[in-house]
């Protein structure tokens, strides 16, 4: 698909994508690798059905066939307030200057340090909730849920996007720590058969790593 994707009024790219991903986080996982962008961001496309008006973009199957234009808009964090001054007010100009100085040169998601254990993320509502009802079962009995291609691939685009964040390039031993911290936080996700429980979400993380570079 071909794509112009509107980053600032001054800064309009051009963007070739060949497979368009199943889900809205593995669409970002790979805006975000292609654009380079170390920030949160929501995406917006023109809408045909409503004059091209934009749209926020739910699912990368609403796009446009073939070709599409869209918008990306940063997400402020949650801890960045507005400053309103009084007239009496003064302002410490250098701290300012200091504080926007370092913000600019270090965007809020970019900070992020590999924890031990790897914090797993919150998923969709979703796939929260079967995790939830999943987890319950497997207190009980010891039960597995099926792990379908849709809610895996899910999973797995939360995830790599997290690691991404943190770091483009983890270690084996890095996305070993990711697969363990997700079953022991999620049992009901443990394979069957397997004596660690977690070989196969490791593959699947290593694989999804591996296609970054491809597109």
């Amino acid at each position: 698909m071909l794509l112009r994707v509107v980053l600032a009024p001054d800064d309009i790219r051009r963007l070739l994508i060949e497979e368009i991903p199943e889900t809205l986080e593995g669409f970002k996982l790979i805006l975000r690798t292609k654009l380079n962008l170390g920030y949160e961001f929501v995406i917006q496309y023109e809408d045909p059905d409503f004059q091209n008006e934009l749209i926020n973009l739910n699912c990368p199957t609403e796009l446009p066939k073939d070709k599409a234009t869209l918008k990306i808009i940063q997400k402020m964090p949650p801890d960045q307030h507005l400053v309103t001054v009084s007239d009496s007010s003064t302002l410490d100009t250098a701290s300012l200057s200091s504080a926007s100085s370092s913000t600019e040169t270090s965007p809020p998601d970019m900070m992020k340090n590999w924890s031990e254990p790897f914090s797993i993320p919150t998923f969709s509502y979703d796939v929260e909730l079967k995790l939830k009802r999943g987890n319950e079962a497997y207190a009980k009995d010891g039960s597995r849920i099926e792990v379908l291609k849709g809610l895996k691939s899910e999973i797995l685009d939360r995830l790599v996007g997290e690691m991404f964040r943190i770091d483009a390039y983890p270690s084996q031993v890095q996305i070993e720590e990711v697969a363990k911290a997700l079953v022991e936080k999620h049992p009901c996700l443990r394979e069957v058969g397997s004596t660690d429980g977690w070989y196969c979400w490791k593959y699947s993380l290593n694989f999804k790593m591996g296609q970054l570079s491809c597109w």
